[in-house]
């Protein structure tokens, strides 16, 4: 399967959220401090997750945009090109 940005980006955010949920569980912490480390990494995690979907939006927004710009230069052109024609 190729390598999409999306797939990356992804792939980028699970394992950043992995590596803090995983120092959470360091020896001599106790269970309070435990619990409140792993609040605290799920909370970024989620601060990652929500930046990668905006990422992504953003992606897909300026995908949309060069499209429709495209879509507006191939109109121009064939225009262009049948006013050349009766001319």
């Amino acid at each position: 399967m190729p390598y999409t940005l999306e797939r990356v980006l992804v792939r980028s955010w699970a394992n950043g959220a992995m590596a803090g949920v995983s120092s959470v569980w360091k020896m001599g912490r106790t269970a309070a401090e435990r619990r409140v480390a792993a609040l605290e990494a799920q909370r970024r995690a989620r601060g990652r997750q929500r930046a990668v979907e905006r990422r992504i939006l953003s992606l897909e927004n300026l995908r949309m945009v060069a499209g429709v710009a495209a879509s507006a230069q191939d109109e121009f052109s064939s225009m262009n090109s049948i006013r050349t024609e009766h001319s």
